[in-house]
């Protein structure tokens, strides 16, 4: 019997831990799905689910949107509303870090003590409000927790119907990890607020 790969011990690894029965398609009597199709507007349903789990969410047209919506944001926070913990904002790696700062989006390489913590993401499964993050987003070892104020930076086309359908974009070299994050459980557990920063692609 041929060795089983690294990527294949993967797959098998996120398969059994990160596919639960929530992300299966259920079918009743008749064959009729119980869910809804929606894979037509994953973005808007994706934007509904987080809002009702009082997760804040911003859609950018174009990247420029993207520093803008940050800075204003940042700004707002810690000029306006005079809030110290938005006094520094970390990102989770120092490729994010450069891109941000080259853009006039002012960060530091995030760390234990980061408040305000800014990460990118594997994948979005838009049915279940889940998000994915791995090694391959730089994040490496800085995220060993979610910082009070947490910002994920997606584009769309990362906003997927399964859970399938985002282990399709692993890379070939498995990541050294692979973090499920369920919006629902980090918003009403451990961050403060939780932001999604959408740009279209």
């Amino acid at each position: 019997m041929a060795k089983t790969s690294d990527r294949e011990k993967l797959m098998k690894l996120l398969n059994d831990g990160l596919i639960d029965k929530d992300a299966q398609v259920a079918v009743v009597a008749g064959g009729e799905t119980i869910y809804k199709n929606i894979e037509n507007d994953l973005v808007t349903y994706f934007a509904e689910q987080l809002g009702e789990i009082n997760g804040k969410f911003f859609y950018c047209t174009h990247e420029y949107e993207l520093f803008n919506k940050l800075n204003n944001l940042i700004n707002y926070r810690k000029n306006l509303a005079k809030d110290p913990d938005w006094n520094n904002v970390g990102a989770y790696s120092n490729s994010l870090k450069n891109y941000l700062n080259s853009n006039g989006v002012e960060a530091s390489l995030a760390d234990e003590n980061t408040k305000v913590g800014i990460s990118l993401c594997q994948g979005i499964v838009a049915k279940t409000g889940n998000i994915v993050i791995s090694s391959t987003q730089g994040a490496g070892l800085t995220l060993k927790q979610f910082p009070p104020y947490l910002i994920v930076i997606a584009m769309t086309s990362q906003i997927f119907a399964s859970y399938n359908q985002i282990l399709a974009t692993m890379p070939q070299t498995p990541p050294q990890w692979v973090m499920n994050i369920c919006a629902n459980k980090l918003i009403s557990e451990e961050v403060k607020e939780f932001y999604l920063v959408l740009v279209e692609e």
